[in-house]
Protein backbone atom coordinates (compact mmCIF):
# COMPACT_ATOMS: atom_id res chain seq x y z
CA UNK A 1 0.00 0.00 0.00
CA UNK A 2 2.89 2.32 0.79
CA UNK A 3 4.31 1.84 -2.69
CA UNK A 4 0.90 2.38 -4.30
CA UNK A 5 0.64 5.69 -2.47
CA UNK A 6 4.04 6.67 -3.81
CA UNK A 7 2.95 5.90 -7.35
CA UNK A 8 -0.33 7.79 -6.91
CA UNK A 9 1.63 10.83 -5.76
CA UNK A 10 3.94 10.38 -8.73
CA UNK A 11 1.01 10.33 -11.17
CA UNK A 12 -0.27 13.58 -9.70
CA UNK A 13 3.18 15.07 -10.07
CA UNK A 14 3.37 13.93 -13.68
CA UNK A 15 0.10 15.71 -14.44
CA UNK A 16 1.44 18.87 -12.79
CA UNK A 17 4.72 18.70 -14.70
CA UNK A 18 3.01 18.12 -18.02
CA UNK A 19 0.71 21.11 -17.52
CA UNK A 20 3.59 23.33 -16.48
CA UNK A 21 5.67 22.39 -19.51
CA UNK A 22 2.80 23.39 -21.77
CA UNK A 23 2.28 26.74 -20.03
CA UNK A 24 -1.26 25.80 -19.00
CA UNK A 25 -0.92 27.63 -15.70
CA UNK A 26 -0.42 31.32 -14.99
CA UNK A 27 3.12 31.96 -13.85
CA UNK A 28 4.07 34.25 -11.02
CA UNK A 29 6.13 37.14 -12.30
CA UNK A 30 8.16 37.37 -9.09
CA UNK A 31 8.68 40.34 -6.81
CA UNK A 32 9.75 43.84 -7.65
CA UNK A 33 13.14 45.21 -6.62
CA UNK A 34 13.41 46.73 -3.20
CA UNK A 35 12.95 50.52 -3.12
CA UNK A 36 14.74 50.92 0.17
CA UNK A 37 11.65 52.45 1.70
CA UNK A 38 11.86 55.48 -0.57
CA UNK A 39 8.70 56.34 -2.47
CA UNK A 40 10.08 55.60 -5.94
CA UNK A 41 8.38 54.24 -9.03
CA UNK A 42 10.50 51.55 -10.67
CA UNK A 43 9.90 49.59 -13.85
CA UNK A 44 10.50 45.90 -14.56
CA UNK A 45 10.62 44.29 -18.02
CA UNK A 46 8.77 40.98 -17.84
CA UNK A 47 7.86 38.09 -20.10
CA UNK A 48 4.14 37.54 -20.37
CA UNK A 49 4.53 33.73 -20.44
CA UNK A 50 7.62 32.92 -18.36
CA UNK A 51 8.50 33.74 -14.79
CA UNK A 52 12.29 33.44 -15.26
CA UNK A 53 14.58 36.32 -16.14
CA UNK A 54 16.19 34.10 -18.80
CA UNK A 55 13.34 31.93 -20.10
CA UNK A 56 14.08 28.81 -22.10
CA UNK A 57 12.13 28.57 -25.38
CA UNK A 58 12.04 25.17 -27.08
CA UNK A 59 12.45 25.65 -30.84
CA UNK A 60 11.34 22.16 -31.86
CA UNK A 61 11.40 22.43 -35.67
CA UNK A 62 8.99 25.36 -35.63
CA UNK A 63 8.83 29.05 -34.78
CA UNK A 64 8.48 30.05 -31.14
CA UNK A 65 7.23 33.32 -29.72
CA UNK A 66 6.74 35.35 -26.59
CA UNK A 67 5.26 38.64 -25.44
CA UNK A 68 6.75 41.08 -22.98
CA UNK A 69 5.58 44.19 -21.15
CA UNK A 70 6.79 46.71 -18.60
CA UNK A 71 5.33 46.70 -15.11
CA UNK A 72 5.65 49.56 -12.62
CA UNK A 73 5.74 49.30 -8.85
CA UNK A 74 3.15 52.10 -8.65
CA UNK A 75 0.44 53.32 -11.05
CA UNK A 76 1.78 55.69 -13.71
CA UNK A 77 1.20 59.36 -12.94
CA UNK A 78 0.91 60.12 -16.65
CA UNK A 79 0.76 58.23 -19.94
CA UNK A 80 4.31 57.22 -20.84
CA UNK A 81 6.08 55.18 -23.53
CA UNK A 82 9.11 52.91 -23.39
CA UNK A 83 10.90 51.16 -26.25
CA UNK A 84 12.21 47.59 -26.35
CA UNK A 85 14.93 46.41 -28.68
CA UNK A 86 17.34 43.54 -29.33
CA UNK A 87 20.94 44.08 -28.24
CA UNK A 88 23.19 41.13 -29.11
CA UNK A 89 26.25 42.97 -27.76
CA UNK A 90 25.04 42.06 -24.25
CA UNK A 91 25.70 38.33 -24.83
CA UNK A 92 29.41 38.63 -24.07
CA UNK A 93 28.78 40.46 -20.79
CA UNK A 94 26.19 37.86 -19.81
CA UNK A 95 28.65 35.03 -20.46
CA UNK A 96 31.38 36.77 -18.47
CA UNK A 97 29.12 37.33 -15.50
CA UNK A 98 27.55 33.86 -15.46
CA UNK A 99 30.41 31.66 -16.66
CA UNK A 100 28.44 30.52 -19.72
CA UNK A 101 29.39 30.23 -23.37
CA UNK A 102 26.24 31.17 -25.27
CA UNK A 103 26.36 32.54 -28.79
CA UNK A 104 23.83 35.09 -30.07
CA UNK A 105 20.77 33.63 -31.74
CA UNK A 106 21.64 33.64 -35.45
CA UNK A 107 18.11 33.23 -36.79
CA UNK A 108 15.58 35.87 -37.77
CA UNK A 109 13.66 37.58 -34.99
CA UNK A 110 10.56 39.64 -35.76
CA UNK A 111 9.85 42.27 -33.10
CA UNK A 112 6.50 44.06 -33.34
CA UNK A 113 4.76 46.63 -31.14
CA UNK A 114 8.11 47.56 -29.65
CA UNK A 115 6.66 50.80 -28.26
CA UNK A 116 5.36 49.90 -24.81
CA UNK A 117 2.63 52.35 -23.89
CA UNK A 118 1.66 52.66 -20.25
CA UNK A 119 -1.57 54.55 -19.65
CA UNK A 120 -1.99 56.97 -16.77
CA UNK A 121 -3.16 55.16 -13.63
CA UNK A 122 -2.04 51.75 -14.95
CA UNK A 123 0.86 49.58 -13.80
CA UNK A 124 1.20 47.34 -16.87
CA UNK A 125 2.09 48.47 -20.36
CA UNK A 126 1.00 47.23 -23.75
CA UNK A 127 2.79 44.12 -24.99
CA UNK A 128 5.56 43.71 -27.55
CA UNK A 129 5.61 40.51 -29.59
CA UNK A 130 8.70 38.47 -30.53
CA UNK A 131 8.71 35.73 -33.16
CA UNK A 132 11.83 33.55 -33.34
CA UNK A 133 12.01 32.01 -36.80
CA UNK A 134 13.04 28.38 -37.21
CA UNK A 135 15.48 27.57 -39.99
CA UNK A 136 16.49 23.98 -40.73
CA UNK A 137 20.06 25.21 -41.23
CA UNK A 138 20.33 26.26 -37.58
CA UNK A 139 22.72 24.02 -35.68
CA UNK A 140 21.49 22.23 -32.58
CA UNK A 141 22.46 24.49 -29.68
CA UNK A 142 21.13 26.80 -26.98
CA UNK A 143 21.44 30.41 -28.13
CA UNK A 144 20.99 33.66 -26.25
CA UNK A 145 19.08 36.75 -27.32
CA UNK A 146 18.93 39.83 -25.01
CA UNK A 147 15.88 42.11 -25.15
CA UNK A 148 16.36 45.46 -23.40
CA UNK A 149 13.93 48.25 -22.54
CA UNK A 150 14.83 51.95 -22.78
CA UNK A 151 12.96 55.06 -21.74
CA UNK A 152 13.52 58.79 -21.69
CA UNK A 153 14.84 60.92 -18.87
CA UNK A 154 11.29 61.85 -17.94
CA UNK A 155 10.13 58.24 -17.58
CA UNK A 156 10.22 56.40 -14.27
CA UNK A 157 13.50 54.51 -13.96
CA UNK A 158 13.85 50.87 -14.93
CA UNK A 159 15.96 48.85 -12.50
CA UNK A 160 19.32 47.86 -14.04
CA UNK A 161 18.70 44.32 -12.85
CA UNK A 162 15.30 44.12 -14.53
CA UNK A 163 15.69 46.06 -17.78
CA UNK A 164 16.75 43.03 -19.85
CA UNK A 165 15.21 39.66 -20.64
CA UNK A 166 17.76 37.07 -21.74
CA UNK A 167 15.97 34.56 -23.96
CA UNK A 168 17.59 31.14 -24.26
CA UNK A 169 16.47 29.50 -27.49
CA UNK A 170 16.95 25.73 -27.47
CA UNK A 171 17.16 24.74 -31.14
CA UNK A 172 16.57 21.10 -32.09
CA UNK A 173 18.09 20.14 -35.40
CA UNK A 174 17.03 16.98 -37.24
CA UNK A 175 18.99 14.77 -34.91
CA UNK A 176 18.32 15.77 -31.32
CA UNK A 177 17.37 18.45 -28.85
CA UNK A 178 20.36 20.54 -27.91
CA UNK A 179 20.35 19.55 -24.24
CA UNK A 180 20.31 15.79 -24.92
CA UNK A 181 23.13 13.78 -23.49
CA UNK A 182 24.59 10.81 -25.32
CA UNK A 183 24.64 8.82 -22.09
CA UNK A 184 22.63 5.60 -22.51
CA UNK A 185 20.26 4.07 -20.02
CA UNK A 186 21.79 1.80 -17.42
CA UNK A 187 18.79 -0.51 -17.61
CA UNK A 188 16.97 -1.60 -20.77
CA UNK A 189 13.80 0.04 -22.05
CA UNK A 190 12.43 -1.40 -25.29
CA UNK A 191 9.69 0.44 -27.14
CA UNK A 192 7.53 -0.36 -30.16
CA UNK A 193 6.65 2.38 -32.65
CA UNK A 194 3.90 1.64 -35.17
CA UNK A 195 4.90 3.53 -38.30
CA UNK A 196 1.30 3.38 -39.50
CA UNK A 197 0.40 5.87 -36.77
CA UNK A 198 3.55 7.65 -35.63
CA UNK A 199 6.79 9.21 -36.75
CA UNK A 200 9.68 7.16 -35.28
CA UNK A 201 11.47 10.37 -34.24
CA UNK A 202 9.13 10.51 -31.26
CA UNK A 203 11.80 8.44 -29.49
CA UNK A 204 14.21 11.38 -29.69
CA UNK A 205 11.68 13.54 -27.85
CA UNK A 206 11.27 11.37 -24.78
CA UNK A 207 14.01 11.48 -22.18
CA UNK A 208 14.54 11.39 -18.45
CA UNK A 209 15.22 14.81 -17.00
CA UNK A 210 17.17 14.35 -13.79
CA UNK A 211 18.32 16.79 -11.15
CA UNK A 212 17.72 20.50 -10.95
CA UNK A 213 19.51 23.52 -12.32
CA UNK A 214 22.39 23.95 -12.55
CA UNK A 215 22.88 20.17 -12.24
CA UNK A 216 20.37 18.89 -14.80
CA UNK A 217 21.15 15.82 -16.83
CA UNK A 218 19.23 14.17 -19.64
CA UNK A 219 19.15 10.43 -20.27
CA UNK A 220 17.53 8.45 -23.08
CA UNK A 221 14.10 7.02 -22.40
CA UNK A 222 14.70 3.98 -24.61
CA UNK A 223 17.53 1.60 -25.33
CA UNK A 224 15.93 -0.25 -28.24
CA UNK A 225 13.28 0.91 -30.72
CA UNK A 226 11.28 -1.77 -32.55
CA UNK A 227 9.70 -0.49 -35.75
CA UNK A 228 6.35 -2.03 -36.72
CA UNK A 229 5.89 -3.87 -38.88
CA UNK A 230 7.02 -6.34 -41.54
CA UNK A 231 5.38 -9.72 -42.04
CA UNK A 232 6.30 -13.19 -43.28
CA UNK A 233 4.22 -14.65 -46.10
CA UNK A 234 4.62 -17.08 -49.01
CA UNK A 235 6.36 -15.78 -52.11
CA UNK A 236 4.86 -16.13 -55.60
CA UNK A 237 5.97 -19.73 -55.85
CA UNK A 238 3.75 -20.60 -52.87
CA UNK A 239 6.52 -22.59 -51.23
CA UNK A 240 9.13 -20.14 -49.91
CA UNK A 241 8.87 -17.41 -47.26
CA UNK A 242 9.44 -13.74 -48.00
CA UNK A 243 9.27 -10.54 -46.00
CA UNK A 244 6.43 -8.17 -46.84
CA UNK A 245 6.56 -4.45 -45.99
CA UNK A 246 3.49 -2.24 -45.78
CA UNK A 247 3.67 1.26 -47.26
CA UNK A 248 4.47 2.99 -43.95
CA UNK A 249 7.38 0.83 -42.87
CA UNK A 250 8.61 0.90 -46.48
CA UNK A 251 8.65 4.69 -46.43
CA UNK A 252 10.53 4.83 -43.12
CA UNK A 253 13.13 2.30 -44.24
CA UNK A 254 13.53 4.05 -47.58
CA UNK A 255 14.21 7.33 -45.76
CA UNK A 256 16.55 5.92 -43.14
CA UNK A 257 18.67 9.07 -43.11
CA UNK A 258 15.72 11.05 -41.80
CA UNK A 259 13.90 8.52 -39.59
CA UNK A 260 16.46 5.93 -38.45
CA UNK A 261 19.91 7.52 -38.38
CA UNK A 262 18.81 10.33 -35.99
CA UNK A 263 17.63 7.70 -33.51
CA UNK A 264 20.90 5.81 -33.78
CA UNK A 265 22.87 9.05 -33.40
CA UNK A 266 21.35 9.38 -29.93
CA UNK A 267 22.28 5.85 -28.89
CA UNK A 268 19.05 4.02 -29.70
CA UNK A 269 19.31 0.58 -31.26
CA UNK A 270 16.74 0.46 -34.07
CA UNK A 271 15.30 -2.93 -35.01
CA UNK A 272 12.69 -4.20 -37.45
CA UNK A 273 9.76 -6.12 -36.00
CA UNK A 274 8.61 -9.12 -38.02
CA UNK A 275 5.27 -10.82 -37.40
CA UNK A 276 3.12 -13.33 -39.23
CA UNK A 277 0.91 -12.60 -42.21
CA UNK A 278 -1.69 -15.24 -41.45
CA UNK A 279 -0.55 -17.55 -44.25
CA UNK A 280 0.67 -20.49 -42.15
CA UNK A 281 4.40 -20.03 -42.67
CA UNK A 282 6.63 -18.66 -39.94
CA UNK A 283 9.61 -18.95 -37.63
CA UNK A 284 8.60 -22.29 -36.14
CA UNK A 285 7.76 -24.44 -39.16
CA UNK A 286 10.49 -23.75 -41.72
CA UNK A 287 12.46 -26.54 -43.33
CA UNK A 288 16.20 -26.02 -43.90
CA UNK A 289 15.78 -24.41 -47.34
CA UNK A 290 12.97 -22.10 -46.21
CA UNK A 291 14.96 -21.10 -43.14
CA UNK A 292 17.99 -20.24 -45.26
CA UNK A 293 15.82 -18.03 -47.51
CA UNK A 294 14.24 -16.10 -44.63
CA UNK A 295 17.60 -15.65 -42.90
CA UNK A 296 19.02 -14.25 -46.14
CA UNK A 297 16.11 -11.79 -46.52
CA UNK A 298 16.49 -10.54 -42.94
CA UNK A 299 20.25 -10.11 -43.26
CA UNK A 300 19.89 -8.13 -46.50
CA UNK A 301 17.24 -5.88 -44.95
CA UNK A 302 19.45 -5.06 -41.94
CA UNK A 303 22.41 -4.35 -44.22
CA UNK A 304 20.57 -2.20 -46.75
CA UNK A 305 18.80 0.00 -44.21
CA UNK A 306 21.52 0.06 -41.56
CA UNK A 307 19.33 -1.48 -38.85
CA UNK A 308 20.72 -2.74 -35.55
CA UNK A 309 18.77 -5.95 -35.37
CA UNK A 310 15.44 -7.73 -35.61
CA UNK A 311 12.55 -8.40 -33.25
CA UNK A 312 10.89 -11.77 -33.89
CA UNK A 313 7.28 -11.31 -32.75
CA UNK A 314 5.81 -14.83 -32.78
CA UNK A 315 2.21 -13.88 -33.61
CA UNK A 316 -0.34 -14.04 -36.47
CA UNK A 317 1.33 -16.96 -38.22
CA UNK A 318 -1.83 -19.13 -38.30
CA UNK A 319 0.18 -22.34 -38.23
CA UNK A 320 -1.72 -25.28 -39.60
CA UNK A 321 -2.78 -27.91 -37.11
CA UNK A 322 -1.64 -30.94 -39.08
CA UNK A 323 1.29 -32.35 -40.97
CA UNK A 324 4.72 -30.74 -41.25
CA UNK A 325 3.35 -27.24 -40.68
CA UNK A 326 2.92 -27.67 -36.94
CA UNK A 327 5.01 -25.16 -34.96
CA UNK A 328 8.13 -26.79 -33.58
CA UNK A 329 10.46 -25.52 -30.87
CA UNK A 330 13.31 -27.34 -32.59
CA UNK A 331 12.59 -25.59 -35.89
CA UNK A 332 12.48 -22.22 -34.14
CA UNK A 333 15.81 -22.86 -32.42
CA UNK A 334 17.39 -23.97 -35.70
CA UNK A 335 16.11 -20.86 -37.49
CA UNK A 336 17.33 -18.46 -34.78
CA UNK A 337 20.70 -20.21 -34.67
CA UNK A 338 21.12 -19.75 -38.43
CA UNK A 339 20.03 -16.12 -38.10
CA UNK A 340 22.56 -15.50 -35.34
CA UNK A 341 25.35 -16.89 -37.49
CA UNK A 342 24.27 -14.71 -40.43
CA UNK A 343 23.94 -11.35 -38.63
CA UNK A 344 26.72 -11.85 -36.08
CA UNK A 345 26.43 -9.42 -33.16
CA UNK A 346 23.31 -7.56 -34.27
CA UNK A 347 20.37 -7.74 -31.88
CA UNK A 348 17.90 -10.61 -31.95
CA UNK A 349 14.95 -10.21 -29.60
CA UNK A 350 12.01 -12.59 -29.23
CA UNK A 351 8.41 -11.85 -28.21
CA UNK A 352 6.74 -15.03 -26.99
CA UNK A 353 2.97 -15.45 -27.47
CA UNK A 354 0.27 -18.09 -27.16
CA UNK A 355 1.17 -19.16 -30.74
CA UNK A 356 4.76 -19.95 -29.80
CA UNK A 357 5.79 -23.58 -30.01
CA UNK A 358 5.72 -25.63 -26.82
CA UNK A 359 8.99 -26.95 -25.51
CA UNK A 360 10.96 -23.67 -25.52
CA UNK A 361 11.67 -24.23 -21.84
CA UNK A 362 13.85 -27.18 -22.84
CA UNK A 363 16.98 -27.67 -24.91
CA UNK A 364 16.19 -28.58 -28.52
CA UNK A 365 18.87 -30.83 -30.04
CA UNK A 366 21.40 -29.13 -27.78
CA UNK A 367 20.15 -25.61 -28.56
CA UNK A 368 18.73 -23.34 -25.84
CA UNK A 369 16.88 -20.40 -27.36
CA UNK A 370 17.67 -18.12 -24.42
CA UNK A 371 21.39 -18.39 -25.10
CA UNK A 372 20.97 -17.14 -28.69
CA UNK A 373 18.61 -14.17 -28.31
CA UNK A 374 19.65 -10.93 -26.63
CA UNK A 375 16.31 -10.22 -24.91
CA UNK A 376 12.91 -11.89 -24.69
CA UNK A 377 9.48 -10.99 -23.31
CA UNK A 378 5.83 -11.95 -23.68
CA UNK A 379 2.61 -10.38 -24.99
CA UNK A 380 1.10 -10.45 -21.50
CA UNK A 381 0.38 -6.77 -20.95
CA UNK A 382 0.34 -4.67 -17.79
CA UNK A 383 1.25 -7.39 -15.35
CA UNK A 384 4.41 -8.85 -13.93
CA UNK A 385 5.47 -12.09 -15.64
CA UNK A 386 7.97 -14.23 -13.77
CA UNK A 387 8.51 -17.78 -15.07
CA UNK A 388 11.05 -18.40 -12.31
CA UNK A 389 8.74 -17.72 -9.37
CA UNK A 390 6.12 -20.20 -8.23
CA UNK A 391 4.31 -17.79 -5.90
CA UNK A 392 3.70 -15.10 -8.51
CA UNK A 393 0.44 -13.32 -7.51
CA UNK A 394 -0.77 -13.64 -11.09
CA UNK A 395 -0.46 -17.40 -11.09
CA UNK A 396 1.72 -19.98 -12.79
CA UNK A 397 3.97 -18.40 -15.47
CA UNK A 398 6.02 -21.51 -16.20
CA UNK A 399 4.63 -21.62 -19.76
CA UNK A 400 6.67 -18.47 -20.53
CA UNK A 401 10.01 -19.91 -19.51
CA UNK A 402 12.73 -19.98 -22.18
CA UNK A 403 15.63 -22.38 -21.72
CA UNK A 404 18.98 -20.72 -21.17
CA UNK A 405 17.60 -17.19 -20.79
CA UNK A 406 19.07 -15.17 -17.95
CA UNK A 407 16.55 -13.32 -15.78
CA UNK A 408 18.38 -10.06 -16.44
CA UNK A 409 17.50 -10.42 -20.15
CA UNK A 410 13.80 -11.12 -19.65
CA UNK A 411 11.21 -8.37 -19.95
CA UNK A 412 9.05 -9.12 -16.95
CA UNK A 413 6.78 -6.12 -17.57
CA UNK A 414 5.27 -5.25 -20.95
CA UNK A 415 3.02 -2.22 -20.70
CA UNK A 416 0.43 -1.09 -23.18
CA UNK A 417 -1.67 2.05 -23.15
CA UNK A 418 -5.21 1.28 -22.13
CA UNK A 419 -7.71 2.31 -19.49
CA UNK A 420 -7.41 0.36 -16.27
CA UNK A 421 -10.05 -0.02 -13.59
CA UNK A 422 -9.05 0.99 -10.09
CA UNK A 423 -8.77 -2.67 -9.10
CA UNK A 424 -6.59 -3.48 -12.12
CA UNK A 425 -4.39 -0.47 -11.43
CA UNK A 426 -3.92 -1.33 -7.77
CA UNK A 427 -3.18 -4.97 -8.59
CA UNK A 428 -0.63 -3.97 -11.19
CA UNK A 429 1.04 -1.40 -8.97
CA UNK A 430 1.04 -3.70 -5.97
CA UNK A 431 2.51 -6.55 -7.97
CA UNK A 432 5.29 -4.44 -9.38
CA UNK A 433 6.35 -2.67 -6.23
CA UNK A 434 5.66 -5.41 -3.74
CA UNK A 435 7.34 -8.11 -5.80
CA UNK A 436 9.94 -6.73 -8.16
CA UNK A 437 11.54 -4.79 -5.32
CA UNK A 438 11.72 -7.83 -3.04
CA UNK A 439 15.18 -9.01 -2.07
CA UNK A 440 16.42 -11.56 -4.53
CA UNK A 441 13.92 -10.49 -7.16
CA UNK A 442 15.74 -7.50 -8.64
CA UNK A 443 17.11 -9.57 -11.53
CA UNK A 444 13.78 -8.85 -13.20
CA UNK A 445 14.27 -5.08 -12.89
CA UNK A 446 16.53 -4.76 -15.91
CA UNK A 447 14.28 -5.03 -18.99
CA UNK A 448 10.99 -3.20 -19.56
CA UNK A 449 8.92 -3.16 -22.75
CA UNK A 450 6.41 -0.58 -23.95
CA UNK A 451 4.10 -2.10 -26.53
CA UNK A 452 3.23 1.25 -28.10
CA UNK A 453 4.51 4.75 -27.50
CA UNK A 454 2.34 6.33 -30.18
CA UNK A 455 -0.42 7.64 -27.91
CA UNK A 456 1.57 9.48 -25.26
CA UNK A 457 0.39 13.09 -24.99
CA UNK A 458 1.77 15.43 -22.34
CA UNK A 459 -0.89 16.64 -19.91
CA UNK A 460 -3.53 14.28 -21.30
CA UNK A 461 -2.46 10.67 -20.90
CA UNK A 462 -0.35 10.99 -17.78
CA UNK A 463 -1.03 7.37 -16.86
CA UNK A 464 0.30 6.28 -20.23
CA UNK A 465 3.37 8.42 -19.74
CA UNK A 466 3.91 6.75 -16.39
CA UNK A 467 3.96 3.34 -18.08
CA UNK A 468 7.05 4.57 -19.87
CA UNK A 469 8.58 5.27 -16.48
CA UNK A 470 8.29 1.89 -14.77
CA UNK A 471 11.95 1.12 -15.32
CA UNK A 472 13.02 4.47 -13.93
CA UNK A 473 10.70 4.19 -10.93
CA UNK A 474 12.10 0.80 -10.00
CA UNK A 475 15.70 1.72 -10.79
CA UNK A 476 15.71 4.88 -8.71
CA UNK A 477 19.05 4.09 -7.08
CA UNK A 478 20.64 3.46 -10.47
CA UNK A 479 19.43 6.76 -11.88
CA UNK A 480 20.52 8.52 -8.72
CA UNK A 481 24.00 7.30 -9.51
CA UNK A 482 23.79 9.22 -12.80
CA UNK A 483 22.61 12.38 -11.05
CA UNK A 484 22.30 12.43 -7.26
CA UNK A 485 20.22 15.62 -7.40
CA UNK A 486 16.98 14.13 -8.68
CA UNK A 487 14.10 16.58 -9.00
CA UNK A 488 12.62 16.77 -5.50
CA UNK A 489 8.96 15.95 -4.99
CA UNK A 490 8.50 14.14 -8.29
CA UNK A 491 8.76 10.57 -7.12
CA UNK A 492 11.37 7.98 -7.92
CA UNK A 493 13.46 8.32 -11.03
CA UNK A 494 12.97 12.00 -11.81
CA UNK A 495 10.43 12.42 -14.59
CA UNK A 496 9.97 11.97 -18.29
CA UNK A 497 10.26 15.17 -20.29
CA UNK A 498 7.70 15.13 -23.11
CA UNK A 499 7.72 17.75 -25.83
CA UNK A 500 4.66 19.03 -27.65
CA UNK A 501 3.36 17.63 -30.95
CA UNK A 502 5.41 14.45 -30.58
CA UNK A 503 6.42 14.06 -34.22
CA UNK A 504 3.21 13.36 -36.12
CA UNK A 505 3.62 11.54 -39.42
CA UNK A 506 4.94 13.82 -42.15
CA UNK A 507 4.58 11.44 -45.07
Amino acid sequence: MKQILKLTMFLAAMAFVASCENNDIITDGGTFPETGGIDLTLGVLRSANYAEDNPLLEMDHKNVSDECMLTLTKPAEQTITYTVGIDKTLVGAYNGKNGTNYTPFPGDVILTNEQLKLEKGKQESSKAHLEFTYDKNLASAIYLLPLIVKGTSSNPAVSDSYQTIYYRINVWDEFAPAEYTTEPLVFTHIGYIDTENMNPLIANKLFYKLGREPHLSYVHAFSVINLLTATVKYDQSGSMPEISYNKDISYVLGHAKKYIMPLQAQGHKVCLTIKGDGQGIGFSNLNATQSQKLVYDIRKCLEIYGLDGVNLYDEDFSYKKEGDNLPSAANLCNFVTALRQAIDDKLITYAMTEESASGLDQSQNGIELGKIVDYAWTNQFNRLVNPWREDNPFGDDSQWKIAGLEQTKFGALTSTLKSLSQEEGELMEGSIFDNILDAGYMDLANVFVVNSIAKVVAGVETQGATYLLWGALINYDVLQGINPELVPGLGKGGYLDIHSDLCPKDW
